[in-house]
């Protein structure tokens, strides 16, 4: 499986135009890592911390994301994904969500409907 604590992911990235045509010199790195387990929101998770750097500048660490695994099934923690969004209801800021059920073929993203949604201004 792939969240192992250890386990890293690093990605070129480049910036486009309108066009589809990459723009000069905005040539980048993301990388993401599985730093350690935690409990958070009630279940035991693997944190994974994502950095990006533009130009071989150094890096910045964007994002911190939450997954557990309950047999096949992957879930991320919304808490960080969402909190500084604006508009994003308060009924999702600790809400955890499957994001994978290994055992199946298809997956299904975030099917569920979401009711008396209080939106932050």
């Amino acid at each position: 499986m792939m969240l192992k604590v250890g386990n890293c992911w690093i990605y070129n990235t480049t910036l486009l135009d309108e066009s589809g045509n990459v723009i000069s010199e905005s040539e980048g790195i993301d990388s993401s890592f599985v730093s350690g387990m935690k409990n958070v929101g009630g279940r035991q998770a693997f944190e994974m911390i994502t950095y990006h750097s533009f130009l071989k500048d150094d890096s910045v660490k964007t994002d911190t994301t939450y997954y557990a695994v309950a047999g096949s099934r992957v879930y991320m923690l919304l808490a960080n994904s969402v909190e500084n969004i604006v508009g994003v209801c308060d009924c999702l800021k600790h809400e955890w969500v499957e994001v994978a059920d290994c055992s199946k073929k298809e997956w299904a993203i975030l099917n569920k409907t979401i009711m008396e949604m209080i939106f932050r201004s």
